[in-house]
């Protein structure tokens, strides 16, 4: 069986995981990171994000609804008789 290392890089907004001595955390090899969740325990240096929705207002939209594909084709019918019914009366 082959065994290798899984740990994340970390991001800008967090720090690396530490052990209890202040010095960085080992990595861990997949085997001993499938046992932690096998056992419910937390991972270290994986962040734990709750499991819940946002209960605040939703956010206003900032793009504009984009048309149905029967909205464009309407649209699109309407340009082309316009543009038939203008090019027909500038012609002599």
């Amino acid at each position: 069986m082959v065994q290798t290392a899984c740990a994340l890089p970390p991001t800008p907004s967090t720090t690396p995981a530490e052990g209890d001595n202040g010095a960085p955390a080992r990595r861990l090899t997949m085997q001993e990171v499938m046992e932690l969740v096998a056992r419910g325990e937390p991972v270290p240096g994986v962040r734990k994000i709750p499991d819940q929705m946002y209960d605040g207002p939703p956010s206003a939209p900032s793009l504009p609804v984009r048309p149905k594909p029967w909205e464009r084709a309407s649209k699109a019918e309407a340009a082309e008789a316009s543009q038939t019914s203008s090019t027909a009366a500038a012609a002599p």
